[in-house]
């Protein structure tokens, strides 16, 4: 009894490093399971950062479609007011020519001209800004002064139609002008249509006839 076998010693000598080895097992196996753990966050990590680049990419696509709409909107817009501003002429600087008719003997132009020698007499309407063809009726008188004495020696009628800003119109040629002295040539000029007359303008121009 007093004696130790050999199997007793080595029995004594292994208990201690089974113990070790155990721990040394549980340490590794918590050591993989933490390293498990960590690479499962990191993957719920880069799940996380992946769908939030996805995120700010649709986010910016979105804003960028957005902004185009936007911009192609304002762009439509702005078409549609310049051609509105066209066809009813605001924004465009439009000068309103002013009605105000003028009228003018302007044939014979010589001042001066013998009996019985053809002559055309003619005038011109100017300053039209309202009657596109309107009917004109045209009346001339004929006042010869002779020894002071103003005689109204011939009267003619005749007819037209205006058109555009200036026309020349009532001309006619005679040779009615038989006797010499001062005269005086008045032109009574009306426009008028289907319901009546429109506007009456008069003009007056004076020659001299000479043997």
């Amino acid at each position: 009894m007093g004696s130790i076998s050999l199997f007793e010693v080595v029995r004594h000598n292994h208990l201690p490093s089974q113990g070790s080895y155990s721990k040394f097992l549980n340490i590794f196996q918590e050591c993989i399971i933490r390293d498990k753990l960590i690479q499962k966050n990191m993957k719920k990590h880069h799940y996380l950062l992946l769908i939030l680049l996805l995120l700010c990419g649709l986010g910016y696509g979105t804003q960028r479609i957005i902004n185009s709409k936007e911009k192609e909107g304002i762009n439509e817009q702005s078409l549609v007011k310049e051609d509105d501003e066209d066809d009813s002429g605001e924004g465009v600087d439009v000068v309103e020519k002013e009605h105000a008719l003028e009228l003018t003997i302007i044939s014979p132009e010589e001042e001066t001209f013998i009996p019985r020698q053809a002559r055309m007499y003619n005038s011109i309407l100017e300053g039209n800004q309202k009657y596109d063809f309107a009917s004109v009726r045209c009346n001339w008188k004929f006042y010869l002064n002779e020894n002071n004495e103003e005689t109204l020696i011939q009267e003619m009628n005749n007819t037209g139609v205006m058109s555009g800003e200036s026309k020349e119109l009532c001309g006619f040629t005679s040779t009615f002008i038989d006797r010499v002295g001062k005269l005086r040539v008045v032109l009574s000029l009306t426009l008028y249509n289907a319901i009546g007359d429109l506007e009456s303008i008069e003009a007056e121009r004076t020659y001299t006839v000479v043997k």
